[in-house]
């Protein structure tokens, strides 16, 4: 009985780990903002825009 409820709880604790990509998703919108406006927003080595700007970004993968 108390290996079932160990692997149960085992099994729980996996699986909810991995739970907040589910929930998220692989991207996310970042609003950048600058004084004064203009400015560039690189990211990775790539020109994405000028402020402001929203820019949708992926989630880094863990």
């Amino acid at each position: 009985m108390k290996t079932k409820f160990f692997l149960i709880l085992l099994a729980i604790a996996v699986l909810s780990s991995s739970c907040a990509t589910l929930l998220t998703g692989t991207s996310e919108k970042i609003y950048f903002h600058t004084e004064p406006v203009g400015a560039k927003v690189v990211i990775n080595g790539v020109n994405e825009g000028v402020t402001p700007a929203e820019i949708k970004v992926k989630r880094k993968v863990s």
